[in-house]
């Protein structure tokens, strides 16, 4: 018995290998934590213009799926939320985006009781969005035809 556990600690040691040394291409690391507005990060932002499309969209997306022009008035009485580096011009791709997310968001099949039986997962599904790799490579691209037409 004593072998079977000694074994089954040293799998569980060595199969918990940091993710930092992983070959696999799907894993998306993600940037590196940082606070907006403060010149002093470390390591700072890559591309804070990237950065700031992506804060657009998840903003956007909160707003298509709550449709409460409240919450954001809110929101603007104590945060600096919306930055002026991505041209009105991109808007319309964004508010696009970010209303299929949301158009395109499942029923929730778990749920407490009835009473959430309607609610939906909004700021999550936004949340993940925000994160994701398609947002950062639909960003990234919107970077480099920015940046060529300047």
């Amino acid at each position: 018995m004593k072998t079977v556990i000694a074994i089954g600690f040293i799998l569980t040691l060595f199969s918990c290998s940091a993710v930092k040394g992983s070959k696999d291409l799907n894993t998306y690391y993600g940037d590196a934590f940082f606070y907006p507005g403060y010149s002093k990060n470390k390591p700072s932002p890559k591309n804070s213009w990237v950065i700031e499309y992506k804060q657009n969209a998840f903003f956007d997306c909160l707003f298509q799926g709550y449709k409460n022009d409240s919450i954001f008035k809110l929101i603007q009485k104590e945060d600096i939320f919306l930055e002026a580096a991505v041209p009105m011009s991109l808007w319309p791709k964004i508010k696009s985006d970010s209303k299929k997310i949301i158009d395109n968001l499942p029923a929730t099949e778990y749920y407490n009781d009835e009473t959430d039986k309607h609610k939906r997962h909004f700021l999550e599904t936004c949340l993940c969005y925000f994160a994701s790799r398609e947002l950062d490579s639909v960003a990234k691209r919107a970077y480099q035809e920015h940046t060529k037409v300047k």
